[in-house]
């Protein structure tokens, strides 16, 4: 009977909900701690804005939008050289970055970093321009481009034919220049010229930098109106944007000059090297915020 003592009282215990709590094996004694639970993680913050990157991408690789057949560009360009230019416009902040990646003979590949930013919407991405060097104003100077993200490889877009016969603005506005000096902007100082145009109900003004990359333009003002933009970085040193390989890049750049020798039984002139800033006046410099 004594046997089934042990059996008994553990069967009232189950019975009646108790749990049996092992001793500790330590000096002593007592109950075994309570094992502490892990600290929760944050959760991270999701991004909920609007992203319409891939939209923007799409409409470039289906067509619907073709890339320009004209990219302004300066004398004797060098890789690494960027543009960046930036403004903010009723809660929006909008980047445009110009920068070389890589330049062969008579040939250059450019890419154009567009980014807006805002409380509810985000836009990011690239367009790339394979460039001949030494068109005249007026002339087809992309022969190539493509698009994709920042760090992604890019897809081929189509290029836009030149229109011709296009018949000229009408000039129902006055313009006027003049000079300016020592503005500072992105830790330079810059001189040049500062080109107005009006015209009914509008005003906008232009700063075009001496010796600048990329058009020169330093800022662009629309007088009255809630949009500015200014150059906000500049330097010689930018990394590509997008993911090239530098092998295949080469190759396609050399083809195209190949091409060129071909279809106007002319040479390419040398390559240059590259250019480096003046560091002195109004020449451009290393990014400075």
């Amino acid at each position: 009977m004594s046997r089934l003592a042990p059996a008994a009282v553990l069967m009232v215990m189950f019975l009646c909900g108790f749990t049996l709590v092992p001793a500790s094996f330590g000096p002593g004694g007592g109950s075994a701690p309570a094992p502490v639970p892990e600290p929760e993680k944050p959760a991270e913050k999701k991004d909920d804005r609007l992203d319409s990157t891939d939209m923007m991408i799409e409409m470039y690789t289906s067509g619907e939008i073709n890339a320009t057949w004209w990219v302004t560009l300066h004398e004797d360009p060098a890789a690494g050289q960027f543009w960046e230019t930036s403004s903010e416009s009723y809660g929006t902040t909008t980047t445009q970055r110009w920068q070389v990646v890589k330049v062969e003979g008579q040939r250059a590949i450019i890419e154009w970093q567009m980014k807006t930013e805002s409380d509810y919407a985000v836009s990011n991405y690239v367009l790339a321009y394979l460039v001949r060097l030494g068109a005249e104003a007026g002339d087809v100077n992309v022969l190539q481009a493509w698009v994709g993200r920042p760090g992604k490889k890019p897809g081929d877009i189509e290029v836009m034919e030149k229109a011709e016969n296009v018949e000229p603005p009408s000039e129902d506005y006055e313009t006027s220049e003049e000079e300016f000096s020592d503005l500072e902007l992105a830790g330079g100082k810059w001189s040049g010229k500062v080109l107005t145009v009006k015209g009914e109900g509008f005003e906008v003004k232009t700063w075009t930098a001496n010796d600048a990359w990329f058009g020169g333009v330093i800022k662009t003002e629309l007088v009255g109106g809630e949009y500015v933009s200014e150059l906000s970085a500049f330097g010689d040193d930018a990394k590509p944007l997008l993911k090239w390989d530098d092998v295949e890049l080469l190759k396609l750049m050399k083809k195209s000059a190949a091409e060129d020798v071909q279809g106007k039984d002319a040479k390419d002139p040398p390559a240059k090297e590259d250019a480096k800033p003046d560091p002195q006046g109004d020449s451009p410099k290393k990014e400075e915020k």
